[in-house]
């Protein structure tokens, strides 16, 4: 039967210095969808894929996109603020701070960085509300897409989902708000416009260069009907070392040659925003690696330089120059890729299968022409296909419109983190489920120090919807409170230690937490022992853990005698 609704995708690539969005919408009574990337953004005369993540604040109000390049000052990279894990120093740059004329990496006064995410995000959206306006009826249901770094921690992900929500966007603007991960946004985009390559058994390697990270992964072709089926083989990594380091090293490069000259031009011509930036962007786009010089127009007050032509007032960059300019990013991708392709090749021949045929580059870098020869030279070298898709820049835009229509199905998924329970009355029983003598339990809290129980571990590949089922065995002594609050830890490591004072704490995330609430639990029908002039009572719980790698969720439920007496959801477990 057709769906008396209609159906529209709006998939946010929110960048740290670009952001691009697609939608999909399918009318009502009709299955099919309609694509489209959005490419008219206000403040922008000519067409782009890709608004600037900036932002600014006059007079209170504030302005997003190219917009905001005309109040100083202009934030930039705020995005990287949601993650406090990261020193911000290690992402500022004073030199390009000061020739962009942009503070980088700072919250605006009296904004944390979830608000700041949230103001860029409600101007784009309420823009995308208008634009989409004439698609958009009471019959219509929203969806939400967005993706985050793979190098990001649980915090991160948590700050980016306040952020969003803060914004507006699944209240004030209706819909289901999902996320998933960039290398997962671009598999789906490589699936689905290569996907006749792919094969029952192929293995293929994701790296997608964004703006300020590289993310990669990879994944086997499970089965192709009746619908295509990957498992995913390596977890996910990332770098920080994206597209922008290209316009960074430029930038620096004629600072050292041009120094106050430079500055002041580039000041005047509108910076970040200027056709100078527009025809540099071109450059990158064609340069191929020959052997020619390079020229870009700027009129600078320099007298002698062997480096600027006078009388045609144009920039002259070497063959050196431009290998120098682009050599960061793609080594960087490639080392990434490198041990992808390694990792990816160990985990198939150790299943009996082949080893990795293709590997797939996707953002805005894998335009340029010279990036493209590198990367066909390394993939020659490791006898793999090399495949760059068209239109690689929206490749995470489009395939978190793709994910929002019709999904992957995923066989296996690595968990990208090790997830485990905590409290000091709680331990699993034994092996077989059988309760211990409350005596021994009892002496055995007082003895020995208090561990955490690990349910799913970093690395391990597991079903979609995969069941932790076990019970436990939680202490409760009279006259303390009838709510236990059990810590959901998370770290980053495949086998950790489980007892806690063993572990640094810097090392421990504490995504959520599982209040079990013991009140109408009728502790009388329970052992009941008294030790030490204090009464305790042992009750038997049931702990269910279902790992929903797809939607990254991990669902925890606790259960006493039949009845749940406690629920959490962690919303960031992915592959």
């Amino acid at each position: 039967m057709a769906p008396r609704t209609s159906k529209m995708v709006v998939a946010i690539d929110f960048g740290m210095t670009f952001t691009s969005v697609a939608s999909a919408h399918s009318e009502v009574g009709q299955d099919a969808f309609t694509f489209e990337i959005i490419h008219n953004w206000p403040g922008l005369t000519t067409p782009t894929s890709r608004l600037p993540s900036v932002l600014s604040y006059p007079e209170g109000n504030y302005q997003w996109g190219s917009l905001a390049y005309a109040f100083k000052p202009t934030y930039a990279w705020f995005k990287q603020l949601l993650d406090r894990q990261t020193p911000y120093n290690e992402f500022r740059d004073a030199n390009f701070e000061r020739v962009t004329n942009q503070t980088l990496v700072e919250p605006a006064p009296g904004k944390e960085p979830e608000q700041m995410v949230a103001d860029f995000l409600r101007g784009v959206c309420l823009f995308l509300m208008e634009y989409l306006s004439l698609l958009l009826t009471p019959a219509t249901t929203l969806h939400f897409w967005f993706s985050t770094p793979v190098v990001w921690g649980d915090a991160a992900r948590m700050a980016m989902r306040e952020a969003v929500h803060l914004s507006g966007i699944g209240s004030h603007f209706p819909g289901s708000v999902n996320f998933t991960s960039e290398s997962e946004s671009a598999a789906r985009y490589i699936v689905e416009r290569e996907g006749d390559r792919f094969q029952t058994g192929d293995v293929f390697c994701i790296c997608d260069v964004g703006g300020y990270t590289i993310d990669s992964a990879s994944y086997r072709v499970f089965s192709r009907e009746p619908v295509l089926r990957l498992t995913q083989l390596t977890e996910s990594r990332g770098l920080r070392c994206g597209a922008m380091t290209v316009e960074m090293r430029f930038l620096d490069l004629m600072i050292d040659r041009f120094d106050k000259a430079f500055e002041i031009a580039f000041h005047r011509e509108g910076a970040m925003a200027s056709s100078f930036m527009v025809k540099f962007v071109e450059l990158k786009e064609r340069y191929n690696g020959t052997d020619l010089e390079w020229r870009l127009e700027l009129k600078l007050d320099v007298i002698h330089s062997r480096f600027y032509d006078t009388r045609t007032s144009e920039i002259l960059l070497t063959p050196d120059d431009l290998v120098y300019i682009f050599q960061a990013v793609i080594d960087n991708s490639i080392r990434l890729m490198g041990a992808q392709l390694n990792e990816a090749d160990r985990e198939s021949y150790r299943h009996g299968g082949c080893g990795v045929k293709y590997v797939c580059v996707t953002g805005g870098f894998a335009n340029s022409p010279y990036a493209r020869i590198r990367y066909d030279e390394f993939a020659k070298e490791r006898d793999v296909e090399l495949i760059i898709p068209d239109h690689p820049a929206i490749a995470t835009a489009s395939g978190l419109a793709l994910l929002g229509v019709h999904n992957v199905a995923y066989i296996k998924k690595e968990c990208a983190r090790t997830y485990g329970l905590y409290h000091p009355d709680l331990m699993l029983t034994t092996g077989d489920n059988v309760e211990r003598p409350i005596i021994r339990r009892v002496d055995m809290m007082q003895r020995t120090p208090p561990k955490i129980t690990w349910l799913f571990y970093k690395d391990v590949s597991y079903e979609e919807n995969f069941l932790y089922s076990r019970r436990f065995e939680l202490l409760n002594a009279v006259d303390t409170t009838m709510i236990k609050t059990v810590t959901v830890y998370a770290i980053d490591k495949s086998d950790p230690e489980d007892k806690r004072n063993m572990i640094h704490p810097d090392d421990l995330e504490r995504p959520a937490h599982v209040d079990i609430n013991l009140s109408d639990i009728q502790l009388d029908h329970h052992p009941r022992v008294v030790r030490n002039g204090k009464t305790w009572y042992q009750v038997l719980i049931d702990v269910n853990a279902i790992l929903c790698l797809k939607k990254g969720e991990l669902n925890i439920e606790v259960s006493a005698n039949g009845t749940i007496c406690g629920h959490c959801q962690v919303l960031t477990a992915w592959g």
